[in-house]
């Protein structure tokens, strides 16, 4: 219950939340003025120059270095996330996010890790209950030893994520892989379990834009995803913070 009451008010925090809720409420009370500031902060928010402005801070955080050049750990960590799409009789439809995954194995493969863990975040739909199964079972197609690649107990969130990788036995530093856009959160939150982390982004957006032009200007969906994106990790770092400052996670018993 706690979690989908967060979820309704970062909902209602994030652009198309806040401008629905703005344009609601200046229909209610004739206040013409708010609704029309909705409409402009939508447009802001649709803006694709406005989701780069945002993203860049969080993914420039810790930049892109390839599997070569990562340092040895205990354990890489794939976190939840839009992995797998689905299953079909022609096998796993991997969804945007896949990425992670496969440079995760290839990280272990490499040697760069003694451990796969595979963080069991569920999935939507059919999936949901054998999503961690199916990722293992690709590990060891792909060359990944069973009896190396670890399994948490179900999560939900990345604090749930972190605190479960801390539970593991014999991890005590972790190649945490993950979107460079939401690495700055993990790492927070994977620190304050006590698991020293190596940062590994993945799919920063920032390498692949064109210079400025006028059409970033111009509101498009793309635009909104990037910005309510970044928005969300913008509340996540926020609210872990306060939370963690409130109450610190005791020592990991080992």
């Amino acid at each position: 219950m706690l979690f989908l009451i967060r979820k309704l008010v970062e909902a209602c925090l994030l652009p198309i939340g806040l401008c629905g809720l703005m344009v609601l409420a200046g229909t209610l009370f004739r206040k013409r003025w708010l609704s029309l500031a909705g409409v402009v902060l939508l447009w802001v928010a649709a803006m694709p120059f406005t989701g780069e402005v945002l993203s860049d801070p969080l993914e420039r955080q810790f930049p892109e270095f390839p599997v070569a050049k990562c340092p040895p750990a205990d354990a890489v960590v794939v976190l939840g996330g839009a992995i797998i799409r689905s299953v079909s009789q022609l096998g796993v439809q991997w969804a945007n996010d896949s990425g992670r995954f496969f440079t995760a194995v290839d990280l272990k493969l490499a040697g760069k890790a003694k451990y796969l863990v595979i963080t069991d975040a569920g999935a939507t739909g059919d999936i949901a209950m054998g999503y961690a199964a199916i990722l293992r079972a690709e590990a060891v197609r792909r060359g990944v030893p069973d009896a190396d690649i670890l399994v948490t107990e179900p999560v939900t969130t990345t604090a749930d994520e972190a605190q479960a990788v801390a539970r593991l036995p014999g991890v005590r530093t972790a190649i945490v892989v993950s979107n460079a856009f939401h690495l700055p959160r993990a790492n927070m939150l994977f620190t304050a379990y006590g698991i020293k982390t190596i940062p590994f982004p993945m799919d920063a957006q920032d390498v692949a834009r064109p210079p400025f032009n006028a059409q970033q200007l111009l509101p498009v969906a793309a635009g909104l995803y990037e910005t309510d994106t970044a928005v969300r990790e913008y509340y996540g770092l926020a609210v872990y913070r306060i939370l963690l400052a409130v109450r610190p996670p005791g020592t990991r018993a080992r």
